[in-house]
């Protein structure tokens, strides 16, 4: 059963910059209500289905920052579970595990592992999730590098401005978790 698109205008002012769409789903998964995200998982609905910046309803799940993380990692759950690709990226490369570490997520980072995210994945500018967490707007989270580290992430790959998580760890005055960096190699 096909959905309708929903469509949204994000303006400056009087001036539109930009035009997105997405579909139901997306909008479940980013209020992260469990029995919600079930009910869609049970429909025909389209679990990988993108919107218009290529973004799946499980990483709507990590855009989302349901204050609950329990509400969040059973929604994740329910998705994943009824077939969510946990390794699909958005236009930016990023996927499900950028945006859990980059949220300070520990649980989804090991949840998503173990269906198959990959915690080396680099995205457009050749970052991995462990440079999302680096570089934490929010403040890097020791538990989300801990777990990284615990899944096999890679801590010397390079992105395309030739600096790996350590550097840009070392740089940001709001990563949280400099001695583990400090450390690493």
């Amino acid at each position: 059963m096909a959905t309708a698109k929903r469509y949204d205008r994000i303006s400056q002012g009087d001036e539109p910059v930009a035009d997105i769409w997405w579909y139901p789903i997306h909008r479940a998964a980013f209020l992260s209500v469990p029995d919600v995200v079930s009910l869609f998982c049970h429909q025909a609905s389209d679990i990988n289905e993108l919107d218009s910046e290529g973004r799946s309803p499980l990483i709507y799940v990590l855009l989302g920052r349901q204050e609950d993380p329990i509400a969040r990692q059973l929604s994740a759950l329910h998705l994943l579970r009824a077939g969510a690709d946990a390794s699909i990226a958005d236009d930016n490369g990023n996927t499900a595990m950028h945006y859990a570490a980059a949220y300070g997520d520990a649980s989804l980072v090991s949840l998503l592992h173990e269906h198959g995210c990959n915690v080396d994945s680099q995205n457009a500018t050749g970052g991995t999730p462990l440079h999302s967490a680096a570089e934490a707007v929010l403040g890097t989270s020791r538990e989300v590098v801990d777990a990284l580290i615990a899944t096999g992430a890679t801590t010397t790959i390079r992105n395309s401005d030739d600096q790996t998580a350590r550097d840009l760890c070392l740089s940001n005055p709001r990563c949280l978790c400099k001695e583990l960096f400090q450390t690493s190699k």
